[in-house]
């Protein structure tokens, strides 16, 4: 094969590198290798064995409910809502809608000219 290579030649006016490698490197092979190499084992306990791996037929155990939210203690009366306005008899007039103000012009500076009037 190295024979191959070298006599290959490039297209006219192209040019390539051969890199020979004695393996070939994945990342599969690199990733476990940059994770894992901080974990040390853990130390093997002598005072109590493992315990056994649950049986695979043995169903999860149910999530915990949620806690009910806090209620108010049961002295406490319930705040009343506020009572609706009375209707206006239908005879009565309709008040008239209050005018807007008139807009206020920004004062100007002492040493700006005022304005010419029209």
């Amino acid at each position: 094969m190295a024979s191959r290579l070298a006599t290959t030649s490039p297209a006219p006016g192209s040019s390539f590198i051969v890199v020979a490698h004695p393996f070939f490197v994945t990342s599969d092979d690199l990733i476990p290798k940059m994770v894992c190499s901080d974990i040390k084992p853990a130390p093997a306990s002598t005072s109590a064995p493992a315990p056994a791996p649950a049986p695979a037929s043995t169903p999860a155990p149910a999530p915990a409910p949620a806690p009910a939210p806090a209620r108010a203690p049961a002295s406490t009366p319930a705040p009343t809502p506020a009572p609706a306005p009375a209707p206006a008899p239908a005879s009565a007039p309709t008040p008239a809608p209050t005018p807007a103000p008139a807009p206020v012009a920004a004062p100007t500076p002492a040493s700006a000219p005022a304005p010419a009037p029209t």
